[in-house]
């Protein structure tokens, strides 16, 4: 029997994953749903119980968690591959991508998307449509870059960086780990760890500790899984 391939949410990141990347086979797991709005003709389910047999149905996944959340993204990536799975990247035909770029497991590249010469995309990572990654950057684990921003040469976005639609950040800049960039906003200094900043030129707002409830609980039960 062909194995499937495991999506897991049934959101909207999963409704992109199917229309964009034309995926067949397809099981979509979301403890946090009761039906899914996805036309296509797939499997759902929704409690942890079925879960080792979902995991037994297939050979590979993709996470379908967007957002600010590429902490959570990267635990159930990892969890997934421990049970043998392997990770899946969807790379639009409709992105620019120089040759050498490198690129890290389970990585989305939506359409429009430039990402130019000599940097390196991290594991579990995210580049939503017309975001502009340029040349000799470094993208770590979780980083979400979201529609249109604009990433200069040389910066350094470290663990679950999350940068908003529009933003700009200025040549060789760090960002550090969990830190939130508002969207429009433009970064001209390092940003310190846990930070969320907004604005033009971009201020310290508030830090980036409180997590979502859902989040929380997909941890505890796949820590316990």
């Amino acid at each position: 029997m062909t194995k499937k391939t495991l999506l897991w949410g049934g959101g909207a990141k999963a409704m992109l994953a199917l229309e964009l990347f034309n995926l067949k086979n397809v099981v979509i797991f979301d403890p946090y749903l009761k039906k899914i709005n996805i036309s296509k003709n797939v499997k759902f389910y929704n409690k942890f119980s079925d879960l080792k047999n979902i995991i037994n149905q297939c050979s590979k996944f993709y996470v379908c968690i967007g957002n600010d959340d590429g902490q959570t993204r990267s635990f159930i990536a990892k969890k997934l591959i421990s049970y043998k799975l392997k990770p899946l990247s969807l790379i639009h035909k409709n992105s620019i991508i120089h040759k050498s770029v490198k690129f890290g497991k389970m990585v989305m590249v939506m359409p429009g998307v430039i990402i130019n010469p000599f940097t390196k995309i991290g594991d579990f990572s995210v580049i939503n449509t017309s975001a502009v990654v340029e040349h000799d950057c470094s993208l770590d684990e979780g980083v979400d870059i979201m529609g249109s921003a604009a990433i200069a040469g040389f910066c350094v976005l470290k663990k679950y960086v999350t940068v908003g639609t529009g933003a700009t950040i200025f040549p060789r800049i760090t960002l550090n780990e969990n830190c939130f960039v508002g969207s429009g906003s433009v970064v001209r200094k390092n940003i310190n760890k846990n930070d969320i900043v907004v604005g033009n030129p971009s201020k310290f707002l508030k830090k980036n500790f409180q997590k979502d409830t859902r989040s929380l609980k997909t941890i505890k039960n796949l820590k316990k899984f």
